[in-house]
């Protein structure tokens, strides 16, 4: 099996590789390391000896020489003028790549178009009698003109100005075209977008918890050829537990500096309903999760940020996820408030999972705010019931159809209390990675539900796909 590295600063594109790479595991190629920069590319050789080095355009001039003994080192573009940059600096090329599948068939199959011999590497041709010139649709390499003496100061990478301006133009116009365009069966063309908001009146419920997992099943869940594209937000903003609940980075994107580009430009006279963020924009927002490929925009992580953070700057960052982000589902965690994130991540919902227990208080609770709602004409008609934490009745003294009793509106899942998945928090592994667990089974009942499919027809991924997981 070859070994690969993929070097490409788009960090999305290489979350993406990973991702299909799980979706495409019988391949014959094993992409070891992603690096968005060139700058640890000796150490990874080092420590993954490759077969091949794939190099995007963006990245290809980072380095003058990509000579690595016994290292195949191969460039891909998104430009044609980019194509034309890594074969000028004497790399084979894959062509221009608008899909990660296509990406990977080249990488797999290695039949890279090979760069045209300089000039200098052309033997001298013998003299004879002129020939007819077959006609071709390549037009006759230009013969090398004279050069004065070597310029004091070399050009940026060997590239005039004028080339260089031309290539951040082509760059540019083809980013502008393409800025949605990662990998057609993740991304497809525009699509709607569930949003799902995790509420209870109540704390300790279990909401994180239950989004979290309901989010990471989504994201791993297979869809006609790919997978379900998910983001979990973290609108319980005073105190989010997603960013631990996942182990994702601490010093990586939070909502905090995104609040302040969108204040300031609120500041400078924009409406809120003008500003709006490409895709790679809301990406670069957002921390990705391994292996899952589901992104999250996290809470700040101090409560003082929270507090400099409002509705309307809360508004437009869900407004642009949902809108401009080519979610299939967001998933919304949420405070036990009726806070400014809170109300916008209600509005916002296709639906309301109203997390319940067997505790009369919470119960109260909920219906308080459930009174409200009506009240002010909310459609209470999106709200589903889910019963967490369920323990025999003769333990609560009150029988989870009781509860249900309580409130006008379905229950599509009782899942039980079980200490496994305190354990899974406290690793940060989350429950349904664990496919044949009691609690992964009533989890699954609330994405057949979401994604409109029979129980027993959702695919995960690939076949041993959890296997992976497993200590």
């Amino acid at each position: 099996m070859k070994k690969v590295i993929v070097v490409d600063a788009r960090k999305n594109i290489l979350s993406d590789i990973q991702t299909r790479m799980i979706l495409d595991d019988e391949r014959n190629i094993d992409i070891v390391s992603t690096l968005s920069t060139t700058e640890n590319v000796y150490s990874a050789i080092s420590q993954h000896k490759p077969h091949i080095v794939a190099v995007c355009e963006n990245l290809v001039e980072t380095q003058e020489n990509w000579d690595y003994k016994n290292i195949q080192v191969v460039g891909y573009a998104f430009t044609p003028g980019g194509n034309d940059v890594i074969l000028g600096m004497g790399l084979p090329s894959y062509g221009v790549i608008s899909e990660i599948p296509v990406l990977l068939d080249r990488i797999e199959k290695n039949n890279p178009r090979k760069p045209a011999p300089s000039p200098t590497q052309k033997s001298k041709p013998i003299a004879q009698k002129p020939e007819t010139v077959p006609e071709t649709d390549t037009p006759p390499e230009p013969k090398p003109k004279p050069t004065s003496a070597p310029p004091s100061k070399p050009a940026a990478h060997g590239r005039n100005i004028k080339k260089q301006l031309a290539l951040y133009n082509d760059t540019e116009r083809a980013r502008k075209a393409t800025d949605d365009l990662v990998d057609s069966d993740v991304l497809g063309p525009p699509k709607k977008t569930s949003v799902v908001t995790l509420y209870s009146a109540k704390g300790g419920v279990g909401k994180t918890t239950l989004s979290t997992e309901i989010a990471v099943y989504l994201a791993m869940t297979a869809h006609r050829r790919g997978h379900y594209r998910v983001c979990i937000v973290d609108y319980n903003i005073d105190f989010g537990d997603v960013q631990t609940t996942l182990d994702l980075s601490p010093s990586g994107s939070t909502m905090t500096l995104w609040a302040a580009e969108i204040k300031e430009r609120l500041e400078a006279g924009e409406h809120p309903d003008d500003i709006h963020f490409t895709r790679k924009e809301i990406e670069n927002n957002l921390q990705v999760m391994d292996k899952t490929g589901l992104y999250a925009l996290l809470a700040p992580l101090t409560h003082e940020d929270s507090m400099d953070i409002g509705e309307v700057e809360l508004q437009v960052m869900l407004r642009n996820i949902v809108r401009h982000g080519g979610f299939d589902f967001v998933v919304c965690d949420t405070g036990n408030n009726t806070r400014d994130s809170s109300v916008t991540a209600l509005e916002f919902a296709e639906y309301v999972l109203l997390i319940v227990t067997q505790d009369i208080t919470a119960a109260n609770c909920n219906d308080a705010v459930l009174a409200t709602l009506n009240k002010i004409h909310f459609d209470t008609g999106k709200i589903r019931l889910v019963v967490n934490n369920v323990l025999p009745a003769k333990i609560t003294g009150v029988a989870v159809q009781e509860i249900e009793d309580l409130f006008p509106h379905d229950c599509i899942a009782r899942i039980r209390h079980d200490t496994d998945v305190i354990r899974a928090n406290n690793y940060s592994r989350p429950i349904v990675y664990q496919p044949n667990h009691e609690v992964t089974k009533e989890i699954r009942k609330i994405i057949a539900f979401l994604t409109g499919s029979d129980e027993e027809g959702l695919t995960v991924k690939k076949r041993g796909f959890f296997s992976r997981f497993r200590k």
